[in-house]
Formats: structure tokens, sequence, C-alpha cells
């Protein structure tokens, strides 16, 4: 259900799905929120995809996020660097 929310037509309920999935540890909405990271058209989605991802921890999320931290907004950039570096930190 929480991972339909990801598909929504409101940026709100993305945004929030995303975040929601990041602090409950659902793992397999990785697929889902790395979509959200690179095609979502919101930046606030793209950018609580990216933290999302990060607090998730999944190796397989990396190159995605790589990619994301080339994006033209600053603030998923980062998000996304960040949660690079938390993936760095806890799978060495």
């Amino acid at each position: 259900m929480l991972l339909d929310v990801l598909k929504a037509t409101l940026e709100t309920l993305r945004k929030c799905a995303a975040d929601a999935v990041g602090k409950m540890g659902h793992n397999a909405a990785v697929p889902d929120l790395q979509v959200a990271l690179l095609r979502d058209t919101s930046w606030a989605v793209r950018a609580s995809a990216a933290g999302a991802l990060g607090k998730l921890g999944d190796p397989t999320a990396k190159p995605a996020l790589f990619e994301a931290t080339r994006d033209e907004n600053q603030f998923v950039s980062f998000y996304a660097k960040e949660a690079l570096q938390k993936l760095q930190s806890a799978n060495p």
C-alpha cells in the first residue's frame, strides 16, 4: 500500500511516502525509491528518496545515488551525497 503512494499524483503524498519507508526500514521499497530518485519531477520527492535510501543502507542503491549526485537541484545532489557517505560507512 505505502509503495503505491510513491506513485501518487500529489507531490506531498509521494514525498511523505518516501520519508515513511525510509523511517520504517522497508527494504522492499529500494527499487521504487530508486525510480523516484531518478525520475520524479519533484525535487522534494527526489531528495526524500535519496534520504530514505541512505537510511535503508542497501548497497544496491549506490549506482542510482551516484547518478543523483549530478541532479540539477542542489538539495537532491546534497542528500544523494549524504546517503552515499552513509552507505560507504556501513558497507566499507
